[in-house]
């Protein structure tokens, strides 16, 4: 394939998973074959090694090279050794974030502790090796390892999200999403399941990838049973897990015995449930219909699935919250024509449609789940039209070779963005070795650039360390080595995380401009007003890197300069201070960006956003009648508030306490790629919502009013300001900060359910005393 005159880079992928090889999840070795004979090289790295008494025998025709690991080792310590000492704040920044990221829960921390090191030791071979992109199978360990490895190595990674990975395990979802170059989801509902969890996460950043089989495995022909061909037989391949709903068999399986002669069933699997499972059959009397068969290699179950007349597979959600995402084991008893009974959960109606390639029950539902197996028990013609039709369904939606040309294509794009980079690395006489990894997206290409704004600093001696990065950029500094005559630069790469994967860099230019041209405005206008107000100073705009470098603003943000300051003697006065400073600023940015223009268009965006928020929160659990009547008083109180008469102002779109930069003498505001048309409300009470959103363990109600009448009154200062519709507009922007909540839309712990119901608390309190003003 050509691309532009240069042959596309091969698809050169590392593959982090769990486990390997584990015989219950043959949908990886099936993959990663089908990637090797679509030509894709591939070095496998699990996490653990499993050791069972049965494998699959399509181990021994993988090709690629599987990298065993212990937990520690000498050659694991080095790596460590190596990135902690050349990349000191980097090691340290991304072990805190992970061991923050997944404190809460036991069995992420934990795993997060022994998964780091080795981690730290894949990036180094992944680096070493030349791969360029890295894929791992489930969201929790093996994701954060990805995680882990791309931040080292520079590669680009993905990961696929299957069940239990995301509905049972949360914490850094969403920060994986982000991070990642894209998400595999096994099913539509999985999808929008991420989606849900990952607020402002571009859909189409999330590819839906069935987990496909090889139709050509079960061709099995069977001939209809006449009376003495023997028991009809009901197959069921699945572990022996709460989730699975073997227990809701068994005594559906009692009643279909009663019913149906000669009828017995087979599961094939084993788990933890084996035990409880053996004791219920024989409280009911089924040892000779309720057969558990153990674990069994590949071959034998198709075998079994050749010689079976229906398959059932009853899932329900257990109580920790599991349930299945699209089952493999459906799919391979379509594929050989078996009739199959199922329930609504999860992915599985996207697989099998109710009375076309399968029937579908309510889960735990042991009545209606042995109604559907006497119905295909007693019906020759059903079973044959279902069978048939579960077939044609799986050949069209869910073959092996076609899903993996997907996945192929994905990481061929992986591959040749990563060729993209290190062709930058070699224009800037780099070799994509240095401080800064090949296919990060910071490279010595960009380095130079601004190499160029630090006096002539050499490449060398810039040092760059990440400063963080937020739902649409990354940020990084760069500093001159010592006796430097420039103060630090910021180098903001913007990459929304709504764009679709690969495009980041093409949707961030107008952001990038945007805020160029916006600095550049700003920072003339408030160098010539006052020393005390400021914004950063632009230095310079990149617009085929969507990169903007500005002078790096002195100070803390306001937002952690205000933490427990109830309990900080001296805090307080200082605060008072900063705040009416802010309230002077946001004046002075009006009076700067005013100008003449109809405000209607303003108040139907806000109208409209308002409407699509208050649903939110109802959607959060701020219930139906507050969401109602939060409706009802906008609709109240638009027509006063809502002054056709108003100038049209700029609105930065995030004037937060956490976008405030604040030192002894100078308060700075950072932040403006969302620049836009507005009114004075939108970002006064804006600010003043975070302000009364600000947990009472920081700020007390006493404290927050003062803050409140001071910013006001830092306000009025510089410009004018009408009380009356601040009521109005505080309750508008509370409404969106609630809506955009990132506690209440998390729930993966204990202490993240504890957050949620505090936070929900207070949101339901605030507006219930709102409301009850007359």
């Amino acid at each position: 394939m050509n691309d532009g005159g240069r042959r596309a880079p091969r698809a050169h992928v590392a593959y982090i998973m769990s486990r390997f090889p584990l015989l219950t999840e043959t949908f990886i070795l099936r993959e990663m074959l089908e990637l090797e004979r679509q030509g894709a090289s591939l070095l496998v790295l699990p996490l653990l090694r499993a050791r069972q008494a049965v494998r699959h025998a399509e181990v021994e025709r993988l090709r690629a090279e599987v990298h065993y690991t212990p937990f520690v080792s000498p050659a694991i310590v080095a790596a460590n050794l190596h990135f902690l000492l050349r990349s000191p704040a980097r090691y340290l920044r991304l072990l805190w974030a992970v061991l923050r990221g997944n404190f809460g829960s036991a069995n992420l921390f934990f795993g997060a502790l022994g998964v780091f090191p080795k981690s730290v030791y894949f990036a180094r071979l992944v680096r070493a090796r030349g791969v360029g992109h890295v894929h791992a199978h489930f969201a929790t360990h093996p994701a954060l390892s990805a995680l882990v490895v791309s931040e080292l190595s520079g590669a680009s990674f993905s990961f696929t999200a299957h069940a239990h990975d995301i509905f049972l395990h949360e914490l850094m979802l969403a920060e994986k999403v982000r991070r990642a170059r894209f998400v595999v989801s096994i099913s539509e509902f999985n999808k929008r399941y991420i989606l849900e969890r990952a607020r402002g996460v571009a859909a189409d950043k999330i590819e839906v990838v069935r987990c496909g089989i090889e139709p050509e495995r079960y061709d099995a022909r069977r001939a209809p049973k006449g009376p003495d061909g023997g028991p009809l037989t009901a197959l069921c391949v699945a572990a022996l897990q709460p989730y699975k709903g073997i227990k809701h068999l068994v005594r559906a399986c009692a009643r279909v015995a009663r019913r149906v002669p000669d009828f017995r069933c087979l599961v094939v699997g084993e788990g933890a449930d084996r035990a409880e499972l053996e004791a219920l059959i024989g409280e009911l009397n089924l040892r000779d219909t309720f057969r558990l068969l153990g674990a069994r290699p590949q071959h034998e179950v198709a075998e079994l699935l050749g010689r079976a007349d229906l398959f059932v597979l009853p899932s329900v959600v257990a109580p920790s919250g599991q349930m299945e995402g699209v089952p493999v084991a459906l799919m391979e008893a379509m594929a050989t024509r078996l009739p199959v009974v199922s329930t609504r959960i999860s992915g599985i109606p996207e697989l099998v449609e109710d009375g076309v390639s399968g029937l579908l029950v309510e889960p735990a539902d042991d009545e209606a789940l042995a109604d559907a197996l006497v119905r295909l028990c007693e019906d020759a013609a059903l079973r044959a039209r279902l069978g048939a039709s579960g077939r044609e369904k799986v050949l069209a939606e869910f073959t092996l070779e076609e899903n993996v040309a997907r996945l192929r294509a994905l990481f061929d794009e992986a591959a040749r963005a990563a060729g993209r980079v290190e062709d930058d690395v070699r224009a800037a006489g780099g070799n994509g070795n240095g401080r800064v990894g090949a296919s990060a997206p910071l490279d010595e290409a960009l380095v130079e650039w601004a190499r160029e704004k630090l006096d002539g600093a050499g490449l060398d001696d810039v040092r760059v360390s990440r400063l963080g990065g937020g739902r649409d950029s990354e940020v990084f500094e760069l500093a001159a080595g010592e006796g430097g005559a420039r103060p630090p630069l910021v180098l903001k790469l913007h990459r929304p995380n709504w764009a679709r994967a690969g495009e980041e860099v093409e949707r961030g230019r107008a952001h990038a401009d945007n805020e160029f041209r916006a600095l550049s405005m700003l920072w003339g206008e408030f160098s010539r007003r006052s020393e005390r107000l400021a914004v950063p100073r632009p230095v310079g705009l990149k617009p085929e890197r969507a990169a903007l470098l500005i002078e790096k603003s002195p100070g803390v943000r306001l937002e952690r300069a205000a933490r427990w300051a109830r309990l900080r003697p001296g805090a307080f006065g200082r605060l008072r201070g900063w705040f009416g400073a802010c309230g002077e600023w946001l004046a002075t940015f009006h009076g700067v960006t005013a100008r003449a223009g109809d405000p209607r268009p303003v108040y139907e965006r806000i109208e409209r956003e308002f409407g699509e928020e208050v649903e939110a929160c109802r959607a959060l659990g701020l219930g139906d009648a507050l969401a109602s009547a939060l409706a009802r008083r906008f609709e109240e109180g638009k027509g006063a508030a809502f002054d056709p008469r108003a100038r049209v102002v700029g609105r930065h779109c995030d004037f937060a306490p956490y976008n405030v930069l604040v030192t002894e003498g100078r308060v700075t505001v950072i932040d403006f790629e969302g620049l836009r048309d507005g009114v004075a409300y939108d970002d006064l009470c804006y600010f003043l919502g975070m302000v009364e959103a600000t947990p009472a363990y920081h700020l007390s109600r006493r404290m927050r009013g003062a803050l409140r009448a001071e910013f006001l009154r830092g306000y009025e200062r510089q410009g004018s300001l009408e009380r009356a519709p601040l009521d109005f507009y505080t309750l508008a922007a509370m409404v969106k900060i609630m809506a955009h909540s990132p506690v209440l839309r998390r729930a993966g712990t204990w202490r993240d359910s504890l957050k949620r119901r505090q936070r929900l608390r207070f949101y339901r309190g605030w507006f219930a005393r709102v409301l009850a003003r007359v």
